[in-house]
C-alpha cells in the first residue's frame, strides 16, 4: 500500500472515532465566513528545461526582483466543531498577486536581466483533527488542550512571461498535500472565545518535498445567541524543493496575513 492510501485509511479511522465519541458528549459547531488580506515573501528558483543549475545560489526574490509588494484579498472560510473530547477544523483561502519586475538570476529558459511580469497564486486547504487531552472547566466556560492530526493541502502557481529580449514564458505548479503534527488550544469565557493552532511536518509529498510551518489564532466574540464575529492571523512557511514540469525547483515562501469575519455557533 503506498503512502497515500495509508494516509486516506488512517484519516477515515480518526473520523470514525471522532463520530463515536458523539453518542452522549456535549458538542459545538462555529461556521464563519470573512475576508483574509496576505502577503508573500520569499524566493523562488527554477532550473532550465533540459539542464541543471545551482538553485540555492539561482533563486528570485519575490519583493526585489518581481516586485510582489502588495498584499492579496480574498473569501475566507473556516469551520470549528467538537464532539467530547475531540475537534475538528477545517478552513481555505487564496491568495493572488499580479507583478512587473526585472530578474537578476536566470529562472528557466528566461535569462537573468530580463523585464517580467509574474502571476502567482496559492490556495490552501486544511484539515484537523485533535484531542482534547487537557480539559479544565472554569465558571464562565472552558479550556481545551491537545495536540492533533491533518493535513495542509498547498496549490502553488506561478506564471513569468518576458516583457523585454526574446518572448518566453515559464511556469511552476506545485500540488503538495502536507500531513501535519498540530496542537491547539480552545478557551472559552463566557460570549468570549480565544483559539491557537500550530503544526508542521518535514515531509515528501505531492510534488515537493521540505518542511511546512503553520500557526493560527483567532479571536471571537458573540454579538447575539448562535451569531458571532471574528478576526484572527495566519502564517505560513513553505521550503520546498521538486520537479515541476521536468524541471527541478526550489522555493522558500512566507505568506502570512489577517482575517475577519463573522458567523453563526452552535
Amino acid at each position: 500500500m503506498d503512502e497515500r492510501g495509508r494516509m486516506r485509511i488512517g484519516a477515515a479511522a480518526a473520523l470514525l472515532v471522532f463520530l463515536s465519541a458523539s453518542a452522549c458528549s456535549s458538542h459545538y459547531v462555529r461556521a464563519y465566513a470573512g475576508y483574509t488580506t496576505t502577503s508573500l515573501t520569499g524566493s523562488v528558483a527554477l532550473a532550465p528545461s533540459g539542464g541543471t543549475t545551482n538553485l540555492e545560489a539561482s533563486k528570485v526574490d519575490l519583493e526585489d526582483e518581481l516586485g510582489i509588494t502588495e498584499g492579496s484579498g480574498s473569501p475566507y472560510g473556516r469551520v470549528d466543531a467538537g464532539l467530547g473530547s475531540f475537534g475538528l477544523t477545517v478552513s481555505a483561502f487564496r491568495y493572488d498577486n499580479e507583478s512587473t519586475g526585472t530578474i537578476q538570476q536566470q529562472f528557466g529558459n528566461i535569462t537573468a536581466g530580463t523585464q517580467v511580469a509574474s502571476d502567482i497564486t496559492l490556495d490552501n486547504f486544511k484539515a484537523a483533527l485533535f484531542w482534547h487531552l487537557i480539559k479544565v472547566p472554569l465558571s464562565a466556560g472552558s479550556l481545551r488542550v491537545g495536540p492533533g492530526v491533518g493535513v495542509d493541502y498547498v496549490d502553488f502557481k506561478m506564471d513569468m512571461r518576458t516583457l523585454s529580449g526574446v518572448a518566453a514564458t515559464e511556469h511552476v505548479d506545485v500540488k503538495a498535500p502536507i500531513p501535519i503534527a498540530c496542537l491547539q488550544g480552545d478557551l472559552q469565557l463566557g460570549r468570549f472565545g480565544v483559539t491557537i493552532e500550530a503544526g508542521g511536518m518535514s515531509a515528501d509529498v505531492g510534488d515537493a518535498k521540505g518542511t511546512y510551518w503553520d500557526i493560527e489564532g483567532l479571536v471571537r466574540f458573540e454579538v447575539v445567541k448562535h451569531l458571532q464575529i471574528m478576526g484572527g492571523y495566519r502564517f505560513m512557511s513553505l521550503d520546498a524543493r521538486g520537479v515541476a514540469d521536468g524541471q527541478d525547483f526550489d522555493a522558500d515562501l512566507l505568506l502570512n496575513g489577517w482575517f475577519v469575519g463573522g458567523g453563526v455557533s452552535f
